[in-house]
This record gives structure tokens, C-alpha cells and sequence, in this order.
């Protein structure tokens, strides 16, 4: 990763934060008790085991810097990654 990446990456992770905030109920609604990989600002995984979710990204090559890791609950909800 070059220097000139980071500003690329820091915009998309930024981009995919806001999309998850934008849309924060209709997580809660479809993705409640679950891990969510967001990535170019749309749901690109979801499992209920965290280790699950990250060898399916691995495994199918979804798996980016830009990729928001998150754990859906009406409780609490955390950034995970």
C-alpha cells in the first residue's frame, strides 16, 4: 500500500460508516444479533459468528481495507473493526 492509497481507502471506510449510520434501523430490523461486513456502502456479509463472517470474506475475495466490520444489536451496537 503507497501513500496515495490511504486517501482512497480512508474516503470508502468513511463512505461505509456513514451508510451504516444512514442506516442504522433497517440493520436493526433485518440484522439483529449478527455481524455485517459493509463494503462500497451495502451489506456484502452477514453471520451470527464473527469467525464465520471473516472466512467467508476471505474465502470469496471480499475482504477489504475499506470493509466495515460491525455487530448488530438494539442494545448497544459496537464498531468491531
Amino acid at each position: 500500500m503507497t501513500l496515495i492509497e490511504i486517501p482512497d481507502i480512508l474516503t470508502k471506510s468513511n463512505a461505509n460508516l456513514k451508510w451504516f449510520i444512514d442506516n442504522h434501523e433497517m440493520l436493526l430490523d433485518k440484522y439483529q444479533e449478527k455481524f455485517v461486513a459493509i463494503d462500497e456502502e451495502q451489506v456484502i456479509e452477514s453471520s451470527s459468528d464473527i469467525k464465520e463472517l471473516m472466512e467467508n470474506l476471505k474465502q470469496n475475495n471480499r475482504l477489504s481495507d475499506s470493509a466495515l466490520i460491525q455487530y448488530i444489536n438494539n442494545r448497544n451496537t459496537k464498531l468491531t473493526i
